[in-house]
């Protein structure tokens, strides 16, 4: 009982770091973005966070442009925990991580996927729980329940692939 109490009080700080005080400031009025735009944003800043490990990120899309209500900051913070714990898995030799934006006629697919070794099937149904920690991992997971809670408030969810246990994949519905 006392370590569970020790584990929620650290998840409660964790959640407190990553708390942004500019966000008091900001508008919780979902707006219409485009998210190819938003998401090259994302992974160019990503990038140059981890470029000093060697770290490379490629983004391809099959669409120019794909507009989506949504909170572009908590979005942005979703795909952000998303890459971190892709840093995390990746190989230590030329570590990738790649991102494909793939639209369809009611959906927006994200795939992450790095080469690491990927999630194993004994860890797949705990991976998004708030607070979850594997041998694997080494740390807390906060940012992957979080980015699921803020994907699927959009309508959309987050996942491992079955075929591929290093991607994950959001979809976000369109708006109509």
């Amino acid at each position: 009982m006392i370590l569970r109490a020790i584990d929620r009080i650290e998840t409660i700080i964790v959640d407190l770091k990553r708390q942004n005080p500019d966000r008091l400031l900001t508008s919780n009025v979902l707006q219409q973005v485009d998210l190819v735009s938003l998401l090259g944003q994302i992974i160019e800043e990503k990038g140059a966070e981890f470029r000093s490990k060697g770290l490379v990120i490629d983004f391809s899309s099959n669409t120019e442009s794909v507009s989506c209500s949504l909170l572009p900051q908590d979005f942005a913070q979703a795909i952000s925990d998303i890459i971190d714990s892709s840093v995390e898995a990746v190989s230590n030799h030329a570590p990738m991580i790649k991102v494909k934006l793939f639209k369809s006629q009611q959906k927006v697919f994200i795939e992450l996927s790095d080469n690491g070794p990927g999630v194993s099937e004994a860890l797949l149904d705990q991976l998004f729980d708030r607070g979850f920690k594997s041998e694997e991992a080494g740390q807390r997971n906060v940012g992957l329940a979080q980015a699921k809670l803020t994907i699927r408030s959009l309508g959309g969810d987050l996942y491992i692939d079955p075929k591929a246990p290093n991607t994950l994949v959001a979809t976000i519905p369109l708006d109509h």
